[in-house]
């Protein structure tokens, strides 16, 4: 096990999230694409172009952490 994938808490979880392409990495970066977009919505940004840019976000991490 990876020094990440020791840390997670939900472990039941993840080869679930693992067979849908997602590495642990990855996951902890989509996390922190979440908070940001959290954020943004709390400051009152558009709600289409904050889902837009999260979504793209989220595709470029799964990507580049296969």
């Amino acid at each position: 096990k990876s020094n990440l994938e020791s840390r997670v808490v939900n472990t039941d979880r993840i080869s679930e999230y693992q067979n849908a392409g997602f590495s642990v990495k990855a996951l902890k970066l989509i996390y922190s694409k979440i908070l940001d977009a959290q954020n943004k919505l709390k400051s009152n940004c558009n709600i289409n172009a904050v889902v837009d840019g999260f979504l793209i976000s989220m595709l470029e991490v799964k990507h580049k952490w296969k």
